[in-house]
């Protein structure tokens, strides 16, 4: 009984607030919090005179190609202080254009609509809706591991990325966020990286020559032959059977095994790195990030992280040199 109670009181007072925000709406009295460049004078809606030309110049600079960033920015320089999201929704508000709109995810004829003094021109605002400013490349991070592709997590096999922890103050490794991994890692990036410096001074302390990985793009590519040679003796076998389904399967089974021996070698070959060393830990210290990163590219192949906590860890496996 208390229930049906609740739900009628639910029902009558929602029946009540919708009649009166129709209303609103259609007497050109949003019931929802208004943009600058718009003021509430009394029951009526009216343009801020000493606003609305920045609210104008900012739509104007969103539809000549500026980023969101750019406009926030000019509208902090003029008193008008927004998030990013504030100032993306700023931007895209019907209310600039007079309109007022609610209830978008209603049916057509359940769409309430009504009008308030129009800020900026039409043309200029649906311009400034079809801009896309493209992200570009993101800066190179000065963490030793980014990007390197040695730094794996033992779970899914993804290659780890920057993050960090506790709003910045803690630099980290993760897995990739939009990945599936059923059991991310973490790890502290100054840890991992301690660890990795640690094992490339080790490795080659003393060493005089070229440390490379050519060791392993030569056996990625006499794979990839293997498995070329392997293919074309099918497709020669099974001329005339192309049709029949044991020999395309066999084939799709021999161009995967091709395929993945040529995306390891190109991996390898872009990874390879050559670097003429006579290190010690002296030396390293002096080395640019890039220098460095060269050397572990060159003597370490891979750096795994297992779920659980400690340096145990951290499995780091040596190119052979």
């Amino acid at each position: 009984m208390i229930g049906m109670v609740s739900e009628y009181v639910r029902r009558s007072s929602t029946e009540r607030t919708s009649a009166a925000q129709r209303r609103a709406i259609e007497e050109g009295r949003p019931p929802f919090a208004i943009p600058p460049g718009l003021k509430r004078v009394g029951a009526r809606v009216e343009i801020d005179a000493k606003v609305a030309p920045i609210v104008r110049e900012a739509v104007r600079m969103r539809a000549d190609g500026q980023t969101i960033a750019s406009v926030r920015a000019y509208l902090a320089d003029h008193g008008i202080k927004r998030s990013y999201h504030g100032t993306s929704t700023l931007l895209q508000s019907r209310l600039l254009v007079g309109e007022i709109v609610f209830g978008k995810d209603r049916r057509p004829e359940d769409v309430w609509r009504g009008t308030v003094p129009q800020i900026v021109d039409r043309d200029i605002w649906e311009r400034a809706q079809t801009i896309r400013v493209p992200r570009g490349r993101r800066a190179k991070s000065d963490r030793l591991l980014a990007r390197l592709g040695v730094l794996r997590c033992a779970t899914c096999g993804a290659r780890m990325v920057v993050g960090t922890a506790n709003h910045g103050a803690y630099p980290l490794y993760r897995c990739p966020p939009n990945g599936g991994c059923p059991r991310r890692v973490t790890v502290s990036a100054e840890l991992v990286e301690r660890l990795v410096v640690d094992e490339v001074k080790r490795l080659i302390t003393g060493f005089k020559g070229t440390a490379t990985a050519e060791n392993g793009v030569l056996a990625a590519q006499q794979e990839l032959e293997a498995a070329q040679q392997a293919l074309d003796g099918a497709i020669t076998a099974f001329s005339g059977l192309e049709t029949e389904p044991a020999a395309v399967n066999r084939l799709r089974e021999l161009r995967d095994a091709r395929d993945a021996a040529r995306n390891r070698h190109d991996q390898l070959a872009a990874d390879q790195a050559a670097v003429t060393v006579v290190i010690t830990a002296a030396d390293w210290d002096d080395l640019h990030i890039e220098d460095r990163r060269d050397l572990v590219r060159a003597v370490i192949e891979r750096v795994t992280v297992v779920p659980g906590r400690g340096v145990d860890r951290v499995r780091i496996s040596p190119r052979t040199l």
